[in-house]
């Protein structure tokens, strides 16, 4: 999959994310949704995982570097984006899409 060809559907399920962590964070303070999201995100990546790979064994320390490091990677990227004062704007919001799909494009499969 090229780069820049990750389908809008994948920002509209991270919208629906975020939108279920703003719903939650009605009820809970923003660090406990923040932690719930991150366990559920390893759950859901761990699930992913055994269900994909046909040698877990073998493959679990790579692909625990390689969530860990896409991980990393997003965070960084989310955190400098909300850094800048312009990035409600629309340009801004292309720019990190465009970062986030060369990350999913080499996504572990």
């Amino acid at each position: 999959m090229p780069e820049d060809d990750v389908p809008n559907e994948f920002f509209d399920v991270v919208d629906e994310f975020v939108h279920l962590a703003n719903k939650l964070n009605e009820k809970w303070p923003t660090s406990r949704v923040s932690s719930a999201i991150m366990y559920a995100a390893a759950r859901y990546n761990a699930f992913n995982f055994y269900a994909q790979d046909p040698s877990p064994g073998e493959n679990q320390e790579k692909a625990t570097d390689y969530f860990c490091a896409q991980y990393k990677a997003m965070l960084l990227e989310n955190i400098k984006a909300l850094g800048r004062p312009q990035t409600l704007d629309r340009m801004a919001a292309r720019r990190s899409r465009r970062v986030i799909r060369a990350r999913v494009a080499g996504r572990h499969r």
